[in-house]
């Protein structure tokens, strides 16, 4: 199962390059030292690819990988909580992926953003207690969830600032038209297919959904706007 031994990973202290590579040249096997790489079948796990290796095949989750690195104090924390968020590189081409507000859930290694990962402990932690997943402040009571039909994109609320935020500078939601926003309190959301329940919260990352007839009710994203403290 991905992700259950990161704790017995190392990873490599050494710093990005100038420009984004691929984890091979970032994260190593912690028996036979070679570069680990993304599994084809879940890109958010690693994988050492020597066939001669103990750890063959065997998965982690890379979020999982970045925070034993960090304890370890072989790099430092993803940036914490709080408005306006820093702007971050990403990890790959640099023409495509340039500096952009680092949301809290998203996965941070070498000074560089991992974009299509979520950090799995900061996820649920965003569920538990109703955080926004781009600020990872307090939502009020109602937030904005985003939808792809009756799901819910990153399984985490965000504040109305965040949306606003997200819709402006994110490529995945800036003219995705199928995706919406519709506006929730905790108790709307289903997680794993069950109504919310604090003592429900598991310490894994869960699926969150809305039944139909909230899902009905969403609307299109906001309008991309230059938002305070950040520029388009």
């Amino acid at each position: 199962m991905h992700g259950e031994s990161a704790d017995a990973l190392p990873g490599n202290p050494t710093p990005a390059p100038a420009r984004g590579c691929a984890p091979t040249a970032l994260f190593r096997c912690p028996s036979c030292g070679s570069g680990l790489r993304s599994d084809a079948e879940n890109p958010a796990a690693l994988l050492c690819g020597n066939v001669q290796c103990s750890h063959a095949g065997l998965g982690w989750q890379l979020w999982r990988v970045q925070d034993k690195r960090v304890r370890r104090g072989d790099d430092a924390p993803a940036p914490d909580t709080g408005w306006p968020r820093p702007l971050l590189a990403g990890h790959g081409d640099p023409d495509r992926c340039p500096p952009r507000p680092h949301p809290y859930v998203t996965v941070v290694s070498h000074g560089r953003a991992w974009w299509k990962l979520s950090h799995g402990g900061r996820r649920v932690r965003c569920q538990r207690e109703w955080l926004c997943q781009v600020c990872g402040e307090p939502c009020p009571p109602r937030a904005w969830l985003v939808l792809d039909g009756a799901t819910v994109l990153s399984d985490a609320p965000v504040c109305g600032r965040c949306l606003r935020l997200a819709s402006t500078v994110c490529p995945y939601l800036a003219g995705a038209d199928r995706l919406r926003a519709v506006e929730v309190s905790q108790v709307d959301v289903l997680v794993d297919g069950y109504p919310w329940a604090q003592e429900a919260v598991m310490d894994w990352p869960q699926t969150w959904s809305v039944p139909e007839e909230i899902a009905s009710t969403a609307a299109p994203l906001p309008e991309a706007a230059r938002c305070p403290d950040h520029t388009r």
